[in-house]
């Protein structure tokens, strides 16, 4: 029978199918582009030894528009995303913002900028991507955490921002749709009601 086959499967791939008819019948207005671009004012603003900044870019047919970016380095920073401390090493940090244009918020593109970015650093054979965020930005701790990142202890010295961190080779279900190929739908129309 048709349908037979796919109760013999594990559940792990029949979610990965689900998935994948999910992202394949959404209707197309617009590709979201990743690439890699230069840093903005002489490079990454820590120095780092390793740096990326990624710009998000909505292509239609042969126009593109720049929609959002967000930048990663390798700092010898601590556990706690602070210069200094016990623990210091290596460790990559998102630099600088994760950025979208208030046009493209809420479509998966700050979603589909942190995984790139995550990926980007398992390249580089960091075990961790840590960030900062601003205690009172609700929004986007809600999206960090939903990604699978997680608070370290806050100290006096962090100011009104919280470090997060996650690990990247944790085989969890964030870890795999960050490795799995993207494709991102947004709303382009929008771009035509305003300027970037």
């Amino acid at each position: 029978p048709g349908g037979v086959w796919l109760l013999k499967m594990p559940s792990f791939y029949v979610g990965f199918l689900a998935l994948s008819f999910l992202t394949t019948v959404t209707p197309m207005k617009g590709g979201l582009r990743i690439r890699e671009t230069e840093w903005q004012r002489g490079g990454p603003p820590g120095g780092g030894s390793r740096s990326v900044m990624l710009s998000a870019d909505v292509c239609m047919a042969e126009e593109c528009s720049y929609v959002g970016e967000c930048g990663v380095e390798v700092l010898p920073i601590g556990f706690d995303g602070l210069i200094g401390g016990d623990d210091v090493r290596q460790r990559a940090i998102l630099s600088g913002t994760l950025f979208v244009h208030h046009n493209y918020r809420r479509q998966g593109v700050a979603q589909r900028l942190l995984q790139e970015a995550e990926n980007r650093v398992r390249l580089w054979g960091l075990p961790e991507l840590l960030l900062m965020v601003k205690k009172k930005n609700t929004a986007a701790r809600t999206l960090y955490e939903k990604m699978g990142y997680r608070c370290v202890p806050h100290t006096k010295h962090h100011g009104d921002q919280i470090c997060m961190r996650r690990n990247l080779f944790v085989p969890d279900l964030h870890t795999l749709i960050s490795v799995l190929p993207k494709h991102t739908v947004v709303d382009s129309a929008l771009s035509k009601t305003s300027s970037l």
